[in-house]
């Protein structure tokens, strides 16, 4: 259910509301334009410039919502922000289309969105945002969209649960919401290629290789691994591969991509496993490494057999690809191949496929769950289609 009441008549009276509340909080004062100049020194594109002091807001800039300064919208002079080194969201907004006016760049503006509310529920116009962004607007109408909440972020990528949010550009031509439209952050925002040897008494040596692109996950992994040595990321990862593998080992870790500019995050881990497969009357028998993250969302999906509300894919949104290479023991060979499946639900998809090798086969996953809201109608057929999904993902071999 959906009921919605605003005495507001247009958009372009919040526009025009919020562009004169935040435009007076513009202030290029000296040091603000010091630092901003200081930045740019080396840029010689406005592309340059804006992933330099967009660099800066984010990463120099804590993130803090301090509720007693001001109002939940208006944001604090930039230089106050500068000199205290803290913000919320429209603070960090404020101070980043402030830098970049005092160096020429006066095409940001500020944006309003609420993150996780569902593209395909229009609203009548009203002020109801709770988090602010900053947007360029070319001459031709592209724009482009920067969270500078986000530490270790990319210039560039929208993170994940912004993609399909509704936003309001303040802006004087705006009379409208404008969609903020998904990244395309290369062929797969998530990838994983294990090579999995396994012993004759079911022990098993793994070398996992993961590929992060979504911004999310990227900028997380950054702030989290930054700073660790060769030990403590051995720990930290022994106790997140602890949870699917009981008694693992981890042998070592490399990361590369640490830096922001750079896209992509890799993370390889070697690790052994003393009880990955068990044989029985002459059979092994193993659960594959399948490194989705779909177990997270298991329990918005899987407990519910019916639904009062609708569910949003936005929220569920994963776009998965997984290879593993598995080397029998000598003492087992290979019978027949396991039967890959296909599993289609509207535009979400899931497929696995098995090809014979010399000494044992190669295993491929791919993981698409694409879409906006699935009605009560619907929710019945989503559940049977996710439910294989999930039991796929979990059937030993």
């Amino acid at each position: 259910p959906w009921l919605d009441l605003s005495t507001i008549p247009t958009w372009d009276r919040i526009a025009g509301w919020y562009l004169d509340m935040s435009e007076g909080q513009i202030e290029m004062t000296p040091d603000v334009t010091a630092k901003a100049e200081e930045l740019v020194q080396d840029c010689e594109t406005d592309e340059e410039k804006i992933a330099a002091i967009f660099d800066f807001v984010a990463n120099s800039i804590n993130y803090e919502s301090v509720p007693f300064f001001q109002t939940a919208y208006v944001p604090r002079l930039p230089g106050e922000v500068l000199q205290d080194g803290f913000g919320d969201c429209k603070d960090k907004s404020c101070l980043m289309i402030t830098m970049l006016k005092t160096v020429g760049i006066d095409d940001l503006h500020f944006a309003l969105v609420t993150p996780g509310a569902p593209s395909g529920r229009p609203f009548l116009p009203s002020p109801r945002f709770n988090h602010a962004i900053v947007c360029r607007k070319s001459w031709d109408g592209d724009m482009t969209w920067y969270d500078p909440t986000y530490e270790m972020a990319e210039p560039n990528q929208v993170p994940g649960y912004l993609g399909g949010t509704l936003a309001l550009v303040i802006d004087d031509d705006t009379i409208s919401l404008s969609v903020i439209p998904r990244e395309n952050v290369g062929d797969w925002p998530y990838s994983s290629r294990a090579e999995l040897e396994i012993a004759t008494e079911g022990t098993a040596e793994i070398s996992l290789t993961e590929d992060y692109q979504q911004i999310d996950q990227v900028a997380a992994l950054r702030q989290r691994l930054d700073g660790e040595d060769e030990d403590e990321l051995v720990s930290y990862m022994s106790r997140n591969l602890a949870i699917r593998y009981p008694g693992v080992m981890v042998d070592s870790v490399r990361v590369e991509g640490m830096e922001p500019g750079q896209g992509k995050l890799q993370v390889r881990t070697d690790f052994q496993v003393p009880d990955f497969g068990y044989v029985d009357q002459g059979i092994l028998s193993v659960k594959f490494p399948w490194s989705s993250q779909l177990a997270s969302v298991y329990g918005t999906v899987a407990a519910d057999r019916h639904r009062e509300t609708l569910l949003d894919l936005n929220a569920l949104a994963l776009c998965e690809n997984d290879e593993v290479t598995l080397t029998l023991p000598e003492s087992i060979r290979m019978e027949r191949l396991p039967e890959g499946v296909s599993l289609v639900w509207k535009g979400c998809e899931y497929t696995t496929t098995y090809t014979e090798t010399t000494g044992g086969m190669v295993a491929t996953r791919t993981l698409n769950i694409e879409g906006s809201l699935v009605s009560l109608k619907n929710y019945p057929d989503f559940k049977a289609w996710f439910d294989k999904v999930r039991r796929d993902l979990d059937m030993s071999l």
